[in-house]
C-alpha cells in the first residue's frame, strides 16, 4: 500500500508538469505577436531548395512591392522575397546570413526603406510588435539569440527568454488576442507566393517625390552604416551581386534620396532609385498605391516588369 502511494505521488507530479508543458506550447504561438511576415519566413524555410537567381532582402516595402513569383513564372528570374515588416537594416543582415544557409543567390536586392531609422527605436522596446515579427518566426538557432542580443542590447539570457519562451514575454497580450491571431496561426493570411505579399486597396497618393520641396535631409546612423557595411561584405565572400534599391513610395523625398545616392556612391555600393524611374515603370498615383508606405498590387507588377528588365540587362 506504501509502495502504491510512494509511486503516485512522483506520477502525480510527472502527469501535472506534462499538462502544464502541453498547455504552455500550445498557448505560446497563440500569444505572439503574428502578421504576414510570420507566413514568409515559414514559407522561405518550407520552399523547395534551387538555385535562386535574385534573393529580395528588406522590409513590408519590399514584401509588398516585388512580386517574386512573377518574375519567377514570367521572366524566368527564380526570385524569392525573405523579410519582415519595418525591419532595420541590422535584422536584414541576420536574414541574409540565415538565407545563405540553404540559398545560393546570384543577386541579392535591399530594399532601404528603413535605413534612416535608428537602432534605439528597437532598443526602446526590445518586445515590441517590428521586433516579434522579424525574430519569433525564424528557426530557433545561436545567430538568432545573438542577432536579436545585439540589436536590441539586451543580455544573452535576455535573448534566450525572448527566443525559446516568448509567452512569459508576451503574456500580458491575454486581453488583446482577438480571432485574427487564432486564425492566422492556423494558416490564415493573405495568398502569399514566394514571399510576395499582394495588397489589392487602391488609396489615391501625392508623391513627395515629384512635389515642389524636397523635404527634410536625414542622417544615416552609424549603425546603419555598419549593418549595410557587413551585408556589402557577405555577397562579397560569397560571390554575390548587390544591389541596394527604393522602391516606390508616396512619402519617399528627393532630400531622403540625395543623402543615400551620396552614401553609396562614398561606399561604392550599387544603387537603384526606382524613384526617378517613376514614368518608366508607370506609376499612377490614382491607382497604384495601397498608402502612403506601399504600391498596391498594380504597382508591384509595374515595378516587377521594370526590374525584369534591369536585371536581364545586367546578367
Amino acid at each position: 500500500m506504501l509502495k502504491k502511494k510512494y509511486i503516485r505521488g512522483p506520477l502525480k507530479v510527472l502527469s501535472f508538469a506534462v499538462c502544464f508543458a502541453a498547455i504552455f506550447l500550445l498557448l505560446q504561438p497563440v500569444f505572439i505577436p503574428k502578421n504576414e511576415s510570420s507566413a514568409v519566413a515559414n514559407q522561405f524555410y518550407d520552399f523547395a531548395e534551387e538555385n535562386l537567381d535574385v534573393l529580395f532582402l528588406g522590409a513590408s516595402q519590399m514584401l509588398s512591392g516585388v512580386n517574386a513569383q512573377k518574375l519567377t513564372e514570367e521572366y524566368g528570374i527564380s526570385s524569392h522575397n525573405f523579410g519582415a515588416g519595418v525591419q532595420h537594416p541590422a535584422i536584414t543582415l541576420y536574414y541574409l546570413r540565415e538565407a545563405l544557409k540553404t540559398q545560393t543567390p546570384k543577386t541579392v536586392m535591399v530594399e532601404v526603406c528603413e535605413i534612416f531609422d535608428p537602432i534605439e527605436d528597437l532598443r526602446d522596446a526590445p518586445t515590441g510588435e517590428r521586433v516579434a515579427w522579424s525574430y519569433l518566426p525564424m528557426k530557433l538557432t545561436s545567430e538568432k539569440i545573438n542577432s536579436y542580443r545585439e540589436v536590441t542590447g539586451g543580455n544573452r539570457l535576455q535573448a534566450a527568454e525572448f527566443c525559446l519562451t516568448p509567452l512569459l514575454v508576451y503574456h500580458s497580450r491575454w486581453n488583446s488576442i482577438w480571432v485574427e491571431d487564432v486564425k492566422r496561426l492556423c494558416g490564415g493570411y493573405p495568398d502569399i507566393k514566394r514571399g510576395y505579399i499582394e495588397l489589392t486597396r487602391v488609396a489615391p497618393q501625392t508623391l513627395d517625390y515629384i512635389g515642389d520641396e524636397e523635404g527634410e535631409e536625414k542622417a544615416i546612423p552609424p549603425e546603419n552604416d555598419d549593418a549595410l557595411s557587413a551585408i556589402a561584405a557577405t555577397c562579397e565572400e560569397n560571390g554575390i551581386a548587390l544591389v541596394f534599391f527604393k522602391a516606390p513610395v508616396a512619402r519617399w523625398t528627393r532630400a531622403e534620396s540625395k543623402v543615400v545616392k551620396a552614401y553609396m556612391a562614398e561606399h561604392g555600393y550599387t544603387y537603384l532609385e526606382l524613384n526617378d524611374h517613376l514614368d518608366e515603370i508607370g506609376i499612377d498615383p490614382e491607382t497604384d498605391f495601397c498608402n502612403t508606405l506601399h504600391l498596391n498590387a498594380s504597382g508591384a507588377n509595374k515595378t516587377t516588369d521594370f526590374l525584369a528588365n534591369y536585371l536581364k540587362k545586367r546578367s
